[in-house]
């Protein structure tokens, strides 16, 4: 828990710091040449820290569900980039089996097909679940 927290923080951290040298760097100009790679070295943290926020969000998550000890509603990712707000029934290493919250029906989605965060959500819910007596 207090892992994903700091993860959460750290992320949050470096955002400020890559927006705070895009400012300064556009506000003064002195850079030159140099001003685009200082900004692309920038958007590169920034889109490192949406992956480790990410991350700490799928924790975030399986911690909510696993101290409220009810299936926690949250929003699935298919790789074309349709999103469902559905709930996690059962999953394997193949594929998942959600309940859409809309309505209560249920899919079997192949976890290729679902982005790269829903994957790992998967894999965390797997592993604490063999962790279960």
């Amino acid at each position: 828990m207090l892992r994903y927290i700091a993860m959460s923080l750290v992320s949050l951290a470096v955002v400020a710091v890559c927006l705070v040298v895009i400012v300064w760097l556009l506000r003064d100009g002195e850079f030159g040449g140099e001003a685009p790679l200082l900004l692309a070295d920038a958007g590169r943290a920034i889109e490192d820290t949406v992956d480790l926020a990410r991350e700490a969000q799928t924790g975030l998550e399986l911690l909510a569900a696993q101290m409220s000890g009810a299936p926690q509603a949250r929003d699935w990712t298919h790789i074309d980039g349709r999103i469902v707000r559905a709930v996690l029934v059962d999953a394997n290493t193949r594929e998942v089996t959600i309940r859409r919250e809309a309505d209560g029906r249920v899919f079997r989605v192949a976890l290729t097909a679902l982005s790269k965060a829903d994957r790992d959500y998967v894999r965390a819910w797997l592993s604490r679940r063999e962790l279960q007596p």
